[in-house]
C-alpha cells in the first residue's frame, strides 16, 4: 500500500487497529515517515481552515444551458437540387459516351478499322442535315442555353454551400 494514502488514512482516523499498530512502528522506525506525517497534517489543517463558499442558485443550470446554447447542432440536409444538376450532368456524360459508340461505328459484327477523324467526318458528312437543323432551330438552341444558365447556377450554389460549411465548420472550432 502507498504510505501517503495509508498516512492520509491516518490523519483522517480510519485505520483499523492492525493498520493503527503498523504505521506507528513504521513512525518509530523511519524518520522521514515522521517527517511526511508532519507535512500532510500541515497541508490537511490548511486545507482546514479554509471557507468554503456555495455556489449561487441555479448556477449549475445557468451554466449547463450556456453550454447547450453555444453548442452547434449540424442538421445533415440533402440538398435535391445538387442532386438533380449531377443527375443532369451523368445523363449528358452517359449520351456523349453512346453518341461517341455510334459514330465510331461500333457494332455486333465488327467492321473495318479507322482512324477516328475518318469516322467523324463521315458521320457528320451524311448526317450534316439533321445536324444543321437542329443547330438552326430554336428551340434547341433555347435549351442548350437554358441547360447551361442552370449549370452555372449550380456551380454557383455549390461554391456558396460550400463558403457556408467552411463558415460554420471556422464558428466550432
Amino acid at each position: 500500500m502507498n504510505n501517503d494514502d495509508l498516512l492520509n488514512r491516518y490523519l483522517d482516523n480510519e485505520l483499523g487497529i492492525d493498520e493503527l499498530q503498523t504505521i506507528k512502528n513504521e513512525i518509530e522506525k523511519d524518520g522521514m515517515i515522521l517527517a511526511r506525517l508532519k507535512a500532510l497534517r500541515a497541508v490537511d489543517n490548511s486545507l482546514r481552515q479554509i471557507k468554503s463558499e456555495n455556489a449561487p442558485a441555479g448556477f449549475t443550470e445557468r451554466v449547463m444551458k450556456a453550454i447547450a446554447d453555444s453548442s452547434i447542432k449540424v442538421k445533415s440536409k440533402v440538398s435535391y437540387f445538387f442532386l438533380s444538376m449531377i443527375s443532369i450532368l451523368a445523363v449528358g456524360i452517359i449520351s456523349i459516351f453512346v453518341l461517341s459508340v455510334r459514330i465510331l461505328g461500333i457494332q455486333e459484327g465488327g467492321g473495318e478499322s479507322k482512324p477516328l477523324p475518318q469516322y467523324i467526318k463521315e458521320y457528320f458528312g451524311k448526317n450534316s442535315g439533321i445536324w444543321e437543323s437542329i443547330l438552326k432551330n430554336n428551340t434547341v438552341m433555347l435549351i442548350g442555353s437554358m441547360a447551361a444558365l442552370l449549370l452555372l447556377l449550380s456551380l454557383y450554389f455549390t461554391i456558396e454551400a460550400h463558403k457556408n460549411f467552411k463558415n460554420r465548420l471556422n464558428n466550432i472550432s
